[in-house]
C-alpha cells in the first residue's frame, strides 16, 4: 500500500509543481486609489479567477493601498502589497493562502523581545540600554527588565549595557519567542568598578537622576550607614534642612510636594530620627531614579519630583546574603531560590543599636542634676519579598515593608521641703512608622506588550502623647495631685490598585498607558486631659492607654482615579519627543475635582557630542500637609482635599545643553522656571486644632509660590581618579494675603548657592578613597525685629515680628572623607569603612531661637541650635 501511495505522489508531484508554477506567473493588471487592502485582495481573486483565501480579522481595514501595475506577476503584486505588513502568502492546492506572520509587527518588522537579568542572580535589570549599531536606534528596558526591539532583519545583532556590567552583544533569531539576555556583573570585591573611565554616549539629557548602587555604597556616609536620600539631596536643584533633616526639596518645592515611591507604592514619611536617615536600606536597593521636571505621565499627585526606588527581587540561583554593623545601625540580607530557576525570597532588617548608650547616658546626666529617668530612642525596618514564575512570561511578586522609631524621655523630680514631699514627673513620648502590602503581577502580553498590575495598602501613622504631673505626699500618703496630658494620633491609609502598560509599537513609537484608582483615608485626633477630667486616681500615674478612649479622630475619606497615556517618539536620527498627557479625578466630600495634565519632552542631538533638552509640564496635587516646621516631621498633618482648600497646582518649564567635551568628561547646564498655585500654610500663633469643631479650613492661609534657576553639573573621570561637581543659583519665594502683610517672602529653602561634589580615588584593588564636599548659604528663618513690654506691672515681654522669614542662616558647609578596604575570601566578601563626617567640625545651625536676659535694656540676643559635630565612624560588612 505505501509503495501505491508514494507512486501515485511521484506521479502527481510534477503537475502539482507546474500548477503552483502557472497561479505564481499569472499576469495581473490592477490599478486603484486608497483602497482597504482587503478589498484590493477581493478584487485581484476576481480579476485572475484565482480564489485568495484569508481571515478578514488578521486584515485591518484602516490599512490603505494604492497601486498601478501592468502585467505584473502575481507573485510580484502580492510580494508588493503585502511587503509592509505582517502577512504573507504562500500556494496551496491551486489557491492562493494569506496568513498572519506571528513573529512580525503590523508593519512587516520582525519582533525580538524578552528579558534582561543578571547572570549570577537572574535578577531583572531595570533601565538597561539595548543598541542596534547597524539600524543606529535603541531602546531600553522597563522596571521589570523587559525590552522589545523591531528589525526588518530576522536575525540581529544587539548591544546590550547597563551600568556595572559588562557589554554584552548577541545576535538573536525572530524565531525565539522569548530572549533571555545575561549580563556579567563587573564589579570586583563588592563594590570597587574595573571599568573603562571613558564616558559611554549620553543619547538623550535626562533631566533624572539614576543612582547606581555602587556609588550609594562607597560614598562617605553619616554613622557608616550609606542613604539613598542623602545621596538625593546632593543632585543640583535639590536641597536639604540641615544634616539632612527633614527630606528634600526640589526646586523650591517643600517636603510634601515630592512622590516618593518604594515598588511603586507611595511613603508618607521617609526619615528615621526625624530625617538624618531615611527608611530605605541600601541592602534592599535595586534601583532609584529621581525625576525633577516633567517626570513620565504614569506618575502624578505631587508637584516638584518624584524618586522611584526598587527592590531586589531575590536570587533565583543560590543562596547569599549580607551582614552589616556600622555605628548608629546594624542589618542582614538573606536571598536565595525556593525553587531554582521558579521562585525566590529575600529578607532584610536593620534595626538601630545606639539605644543601650542613650538610656544610660541620659540617665547618668539626669542623675547627675538630681533627678531620676531617661531618654529612649529606637529604630528598625524589615523588607521582604517573594517572587514566583507563572509558566513563561509571568512574574508573581509579593512584597511587605515595615519601620517605626520610637522615642520616650522621662524626667521625675523629687523634693522634700518639711515632710511634704513633691513629685514632678514628666513624660513625652513619640512614635510612628509606615507599613506597605503589595501584590503585582508582572506579564509579557505579547512581543511588543507587557502590561503590569498592581495591588497595595500604604499606611503611615504617628502617635504622640505628653504628660506633665505632679503629686504632693506627707509622710508618704497622697494628699494631692494635678496633670495635664495629651495624646496626638495622626494617620494616612491608601488602599490602591494599578494597570501599567508598556507597548513598543516600533522603535520609534513606545507607548505607556494605564489606569490607577486609590481610595485615601486621614484619621488625624486629639485628646487633653486635666485632673478635672478625674481620670485617674490620686496615687496613679497619667499613662498614653488612659487618653485612647477620649480619642476623637476626624475620618475623612478620598477617592482618586487616574488615567494616562505617554509616546515617546524617535521623531529623526536626531531629535526625540516625548507626548504625555494624565488625566485625574478626585472625590472628596461628595465633590469631584478633575485635572487634565500634559507634558512634553524634546531631546536633540546637535552633534555626536552636543545635546539639547526642552521640558514643559503641568501638575497636580490633591494631598496637603498641613506643618509648622517645615522640615517634613512625623508631628505634620496629612489631609484631602476639600471645598476650601483645593487642588494645588505647577507648571514648569526647563530647558539644558550637554556637551561632552572629552571622552572622560561632560558638562551639563540648564535652567527652569515653576510657578506654583493654590499651596497651604499655616499663620504664625497657636497651633491649629482641627478636632476643635470650627471651621478650621478658613484659617489655612492659600498662596501661591514661584522658583527659578540655574544648574550645571561636571564630570570627569581620569583613571583611577572620579569626580562630579554640581552649582545650582536658584530663588524661591512665597506670596499669602494673610501672612507677611500680603508681601512676597523668602521660601524657608531659597537657597541662593548650592555646590556639592563627590570624589572617589581608587588606590589599588583593595583600597577606595572617598569625600564629599558641600556648601549652602544659609535657610530663611524668622526671628522678631522687637520687644516691647506691654506694662510695667507686668515682668512678660513680647516679641514683635514685622517681617516673615526675615532673617538668614548662617551657610552651610561640610567635608567629610572616608576610606573603604575590601578582601575577598572563597567564602565571601568583606568590606571594612573608616570614615569622618563634618571633619573640620563646622557647627551648622539648625535654627535660631532668641533670649532676652533680666536687664530690659539689652537687646535680645539670637543664639544657634545646631546638631552634628564633627562624627567618626566605623562599619564593617559582610557578603556571602
Amino acid at each position: 500500500m505505501a509503495k501505491k501511495i508514494l507512486l501515485l505522489f511521484l506521479i502527481l508531484f510534477p503537475w502539482i509543481l507546474q500548477s503552483q508554477i502557472e497561479l505564481a506567473e499569472k499576469k495581473v493588471s490592477y490599478t486603484c486609489y486608497e483602497k482597504p487592502l482587503n478589498k484590493v485582495l477581493v478584487d485581484i481573486s476576481t480579476l485572475t479567477n484565482i480564489n485568495i483565501a484569508f481571515d478578514p480579522t488578521i486584515i485591518s481595514p484602516d490599512y490603505i493601498v494604492s497601486i498601478n501595475i501592468r502585467e505584473e506577476t502575481l507573485s510580484d503584486v502580492l510580494t508588493v502589497l503585502l511587503a509592509d505588513t505582517n502577512l504573507e502568502f504562500e500556494y496551496i492546492a491551486g489557491q492562493v493562502v494569506i496568513t498572519k506572520n506571528e513573529n512580525k509587527d503590523e508593519e512587516g518588522k520582525f519582533i525580538f523581545s524578552g528579558y534582561i537579568e543578571d547572570a549570577n542572580s537572574r535578577e531583572r535589570l531595570a533601565y538597561a540600554n539595548v543598541y542596534s549599531s547597524k539600524a543606529n536606534i535603541g531602546v531600553f528596558t522597563n522596571e521589570y527588565g523587559f525590552f522589545s526591539f523591531s528589525s526588518k532583519d530576522s536575525l540581529v545583532s544587539l548591544r546590550f549595557t547597563y551600568l556595572g556590567y559588562e557589554a554584552n552583544t548577541a545576535i538573536l533569531d525572530s524565531k525565539e519567542k522569548n530572549h533571555v539576555i545575561k549580563m556579567t556583573p563587573n564589579i570586583l570585591l563588592n563594590e570597587i568598578i574595573i571599568e573603562d573611565t571613558r564616558l559611554v554616549k549620553k543619547n538623550n539629557i535626562q533631566d533624572v537622576n539614576t543612582f547606581p548602587i555602587h556609588i550609594l555604597n562607597n560614598m562617605t556616609a553619616l554613622g557608616g550607614d550609606p542613604d539613598i536620600i542623602r545621596l538625593a539631596g546632593m543632585q543640583p536643584g535639590v536641597s536639604t534642612g540641615a544634616d539632612g533633616l527633614g527630606g528634600i526639596n526640589v526646586r523650591g518645592g517643600s517636603v510634601d510636594q515630592n512622590l516618593i515611591l518604594l515598588d511603586g507604592v507611595p511613603v508618607y514619611n521617609t526619615g528615621h530620627t526625624l530625617g538624618m536617615f531615611s527608611i530605605f536600606n541600601t541592602s534592599m536597593i535595586k534601583s532609584a531614579k529621581l525625576y525633577k521636571d516633567a517626570f513620565p505621565a504614569k506618575y502624578g499627585g505631587r508637584l516638584s519630583s518624584v524618586m522611584d526606588i526598587r527592590t531586589k527581587e531575590g536570587n533565583l540561583q543560590k543562596y547569599s546574603g549580607d551582614f552589616s554593623l556600622g555605628t548608629i545601625s546594624a542589618k542582614f540580607t538573606l536571598e536565595g531560590p525556593i525553587v531554582k530557576d521558579k521562585s525566590s525570597f529575600i529578607i532584610s532588617g536593620r534595626r538601630s543599636i545606639v539605644d543601650a548608650w542613650i538610656r544610660s547616658g541620659s540617665r547618668a546626666f539626669k542623675n547627675a542634676q538630681g533627678n531620676n529617668g531617661q531618654v529612649d530612642y529606637t529604630f528598625y525596618d524589615i523588607n521582604g519579598k517573594l517572587k514566583f514564575q507563572v509558566g513563561k512570561s509571568s512574574t508573581f511578586y509579593l512584597s511587605y515593608y515595615e519601620g517605626s522609631d520610637g522615642f520616650s524621655d522621662n524626667t521625675i523630680i523629687e523634693a522634700r521641703k518639711d515632710s511634704l514631699d513633691t513629685f514632678d514627673n514628666f513624660e513625652t513620648s513619640w512614635s510612628w512608622g509606615n507599613r506597605i502590602v503589595s501584590a503585582r503581577l508582572s506579564s509579557k502580553a505579547g512581543k511588543k506588550l507587557f502590561l503590569n498590575t498592581t495591588a497595595y495598602y500604604s499606611q503611615f501613622a504617628f502617635d504622640a502623647f505628653k504628660n506633665e504631673q505632679t503629686k504632693w505626699e506627707i509622710e508618704r500618703r497622697p494628699i494631692d495631685l494635678i496633670y495635664n496630658g495629651s495624646l496626638f494620633q495622626s494617620k494616612i491609609t491608601d488602599a490602591g490598585f494599578r494597570m501599567d502598560f508598556n507597548y513598543n509599537a516600533t522603535n520609534r513609537h513606545q507607548l505607556q498607558f494605564g489606569t490607577d484608582l486609590v481610595r485615601h483615608q486621614f484619621d488625624p485626633g486629639l485628646a487633653v486631659i486635666s485632673e478635672a477630667d478625674s481620670l485617674i486616681g490620686i496615687d496613679e500615674i497619667l499613662t498614653r492607654e488612659n487618653l485612647v478612649d477620649n480619642l476623637q479622630p476626624i475620618k475623612e475619606v478620598g477617592f482618586e482615579a487616574n488615567v494616562y497615556v505617554e509616546d515617546r517618539i524617535k521623531a529623526t536620527e536626531a531629535i526625540d519627543v516625548t507626548l504625555g498627557l494624565r488625566s485625574s479625578l478626585i472625590r472628596s466630600r461628595g465633590t469631584n475635582f478633575y485635572a487634565l495634565l500634559p507634558s512634553i519632552i524634546i531631546n536633540s542631538e546637535l552633534t555626536e557630542d552636543h545635546l539639547l533638552r526642552f521640558t514643559f509640564s503641568r501638575s497636580n496635587q490633591f494631598l496637603h500637609l498641613l506643618t509648622t516646621s517645615g522640615l517634613g516631621l512625623p508631628t505634620d498633618i496629612w489631609l484631602p482635599t476639600t471645598d476650601r482648600l483645593r487642588p494645588e497646582s505647577a507648571w514648569q518649564v526647563s530647558g539644558s545643553f550637554l556637551s561632552r567635551f572629552t571622552e572622560f568628561g561632560y558638562l551639563e547646564i540648564g535652567g527652569f522656571f515653576k510657578r506654583l498655585n493654590r499651596i497651604l500654610t499655616l499663620r504664625e500663633g497657636p497651633v491649629l486644632d482641627i478636632n476643635s469643631g470650627v471651621d478650621w479650613e478658613t484659617e489655612i492661609p492659600v498662596g501661591t509660590g514661584l522658583s527659578y534657576g540655574f544648574e550645571s553639573t561636571l564630570v570627569k573621570n581620569v583613571g583611577k581618579f572620579k569626580n562630579t561637581v554640581s552649582y545650582t543659583w536658584s530663588k524661591a519665594s512665597r506670596q499669602f494675603a494673610e501672612i507677611n502683610n500680603g508681601e512676597v517672602y523668602p521660601f524657608r529653602y531659597d537657597r541662593r548657592h548650592m555646590i556639592n561634589s563627590n570624589f572617589t580615588y581608587r588606590v589599588n584593588k583593595n583600597i577606595e578613597l572617598a569625600a564629599n564636599a558641600i556648601y549652602l548659604t544659609g535657610n530663611w528663618v524668622t526671628v522678631p525685629s522687637n520687644t516691647i513690654k506691654p506694662s510695667e506691672d507686668e515682668p512678660l515681654f513680647v516679641n514683635i515680628f514685622l517681617k516673615k522669614n526675615n532673617t538668614q542662616l548662617p551657610d552651610y558647609k561640610r567635608i567629610d572623607v572616608s576610606v573603604n578596604i575590601y578582601n575577598k575570601y572563597s567564602w565571601g566578601r568583606q568590606k571594612l569603612s573608616i570614615g569622618v563626617y563634618n571633619v573640620f567640625d563646622w557647627r551648622n545651625p539648625l535654627f535660631f531661637y532668641v533670649r532676652r536676659s533680666e536687664n530690659p535694656e539689652e537687646t535680645p540676643q539670637k543664639k544657634q541650635i545646631s546638631i552634628l559635630p564633627i562624627l567618626p565612624s566605623v562599619s564593617y560588612s559582610l557578603t556571602f
